[in-house]
């Protein structure tokens, strides 16, 4: 009786042990889907990552990159340094000024050059392009282009190194003492020691005669012999300077 008990209790033994076994395994498939999955997921996690990241580089093109041309490359192109630097630089000059008086006063492009080189080179103002009055190089531009245009020879005379004639008046001069003195510097060079003193002198000269005289004591009157001492000094420098017929 003893032993077929303890015989009965050692099955039922051996059976709740081979119970207990089947569950360790239900444990191993349990452990191998929610792990394994897991690590899947985190597989598909670190992909979507690098799509993240390929999504980053793309932004860094399109950000840096286009941004960086379309700024920095475009914006280079567009701006015009080169243009604003040609068209600060344009401005009167002796070479536009001596081929309209070539063209249109019968003058010689060659001496002009020369005496318009000095003229510059010993303070003559350059001016601003379409001055039509006051001492500088743009008013004697601007009457040269005009007297070609229109037809007026007038506008040769206004537009001559000395800023006119008696003649035809002197509106590219700031004064008329800087009309005599321009002639007395190219026509009777060495009566006066330079323009300064020319102009020192012609201060004291009586404004109250008219263009084109040729007596009186006046400054007209010693314009006009200084005008005309171009073809003979000696005989008009004098006059220019105070002597008869210009006392």
């Amino acid at each position: 009786m003893n032993l077929k008990y303890w015989l009965y209790l050692a099955l039922v033994m051996m059976l709740a042990a081979s119970v207990t076994m089947v569950g360790c395994g239900g444990d191993g498939d349990d452990d191998d889907s929610a792990v394994g999955d897991d690590d899947d997921t985190t597989g598909d996690d670190d992909d979507t990552s690098g799509d993240d990241d390929d999504s980053t580089g793309d932004d860094d093109d399109s950000a840096t990159g286009d941004d960086d041309d379309s700024a920095t490359g475009d914006d280079d192109d567009s701006a015009a340094a080169g243009d604003d630097d040609d068209s600060a630089a344009a401005g009167p000059s002796c070479a536009e000024y001596c081929a309209l008086r070539a063209a249109n006063c019968s003058e010689t492009a060659a001496s002009c050059e020369v005496a318009c080189g000095l003229a510059v080179s010993n303070g003559m103002p350059l001016g601003t392009a379409g001055d039509a009055g006051g001492n500088s190089l743009a008013c004697r531009i601007y009457h040269s282009d005009v007297a070609g245009s229109t037809g007026d020879a007038s506008h040769c005379g206004h537009g001559n190194l000395f800023g006119g004639t008696s003649a035809d008046g002197f509106p590219c001069v700031g004064n008329i003492a800087e009309a005599y003195c321009a002639l007395m510097m190219a026509n009777c060079a060495g009566e006066y020691a330079d323009s300064a003193a020319c102009m020192t002198a012609a201060a004291g000269l009586a404004d109250t005669g008219n263009l084109g005289d040729t007596s009186g004591d006046t400054i007209q009157c010693r314009i006009y012999h200084a005008e005309v001492a171009a073809s003979d000094s000696a005989t008009h420098c004098p006059h220019a300077m105070g002597a008869a017929p210009c006392q």
